[in-house]
């Protein structure tokens, strides 16, 4: 696939940051999820909140990458 994004929201910048780490520590956990429906569960499931951001990239490691950032 292309570049592909995964949002990520809380209600403050310190909810979102722990919120991102706790994705990417469970997604370290399950390396054959697909990319592309990790994107599409980020953006159709969870809540948005008042911070949001969004990494966005072409392939695992480069999304992992920006969510541990």
């Amino acid at each position: 696939p292309g570049a592909v994004p995964w949002l990520v929201s809380a209600r403050g910048e310190d909810a979102l940051r722990a919120q991102a780490g706790r994705l990417h520590a469970r997604l370290a956990q399950q390396p054959g999820v697909s990319v592309a429906d990790i994107g599409l569960s980020l953006a159709t499931t969870r809540a948005v909140h008042s911070h949001t951001a969004a990494v966005i990239g072409s392939g695992r490691d480069e999304l992992m990458d920006a969510l541990g950032a």
